[in-house]
């Protein structure tokens, strides 16, 4: 390997490697993974470590994209296709998919601990009142909601036929709403303003890299109580009971949240 690059796994496009470089021209150490592809700045399936930096393109926007999933009581035995084509039509009538979706459901988690976050502040501090208001009234509206593109709602039974929901999306407006509005400041632009997709790195022990550290911890927040209540809607709608959940990572906790 040369330069910062510590490996590169598979085989890669001219492209796909010069980004590598470029990334690891200004990173401590840089590798791919054999999936790689060209990305907007760092290649997707690079990875990137910085000393106390954050790189507000190398983390990216559909902040804490991920997975979880439910093992319930029920068993697929128990289902005939009737039943699962019934079960399939009310997870698309009760859980809302698609882009600038809101949660209509009548106990949808408005009032979740994490709009009680401190770390709100941060973004009232960075963006302003306005802009604050604004992005907590939409993140209240879209907690629960999946989006669209490869986001989806599963539900599979394992090799003992025990039935799991299964569910991946990440922080929706609200992680896509904070990464482009840093990407903006990290250029000396005003929150909002399009500015293009470049790298610039965030010193985290200055106030605009801290700021930027606390809210995506309340992105990746807002992203795992997404995917609970979706996949506990959709138990519900199976009429199962919760035996085990399942995440991708340990829970995310704010402080201030319960």
């Amino acid at each position: 390997m040369t330069g910062n690059i510590s490996a590169v796994f598979g085989t890669h496009d001219e492209k796909t490697l010069e980004q590598l470089r470029d990334v690891g021209s200004r990173a401590e150490r840089v590798a791919l993974m054999a999936d790689g592809h060209v990305g907007y700045v760092m290649p997707i399936g690079g990875v990137a470590a910085y000393d106390n930096k954050a790189s507000v393109v190398g983390v990216g926007f559909d902040i804490a994209c991920g997975n979880a999933a439910i093992r319930t009581n029920l068993t697929i035995e128990a289902f005939d296709r009737p039943m699962l084509d019934h079960i399939a039509n009310e997870i698309q009538r009760q859980i809302s998919f698609g882009i600038g979706r809101k949660n209509e459901s009548s106990d949808a988690p408005v009032d979740d601990p994490l709009f009680e976050s401190p770390a709100w502040e941060a973004l009232r501090e960075v963006a302003g009142k306005h802009e604050h208001d604004a992005l907590w009234k939409k993140a209240r509206q879209q907690l629960g909601t999946v989006g669209s593109g490869n986001h989806y709602v599963d539900v599979f039974a394992d090799e003992t036929g025990t039935l799991w929901v299964g569910v991946h999306f990440g922080s929706r407006g609200l992680g896509h709403t904070i990464a482009s509005g840093f990407l903006s400041l990290s250029q000396g632009k005003r929150w909002g303003e399009r500015v293009r997709e470049t790298e610039v790195l965030l010193d985290l022990s200055q106030p605009l890299g801290e700021a930027y550290w606390h809210l995506m911890e309340l992105a990746g927040a807002y992203a795992y109580a997404g995917r609970e209540w979706v996949a506990r809607q959709v138990v519900g709608i199976l009429g199962g009971r919760e035996l085990e959940i399942v995440h991708q990572s340990p829970q995310l906790r704010l402080e201030g949240a319960a």
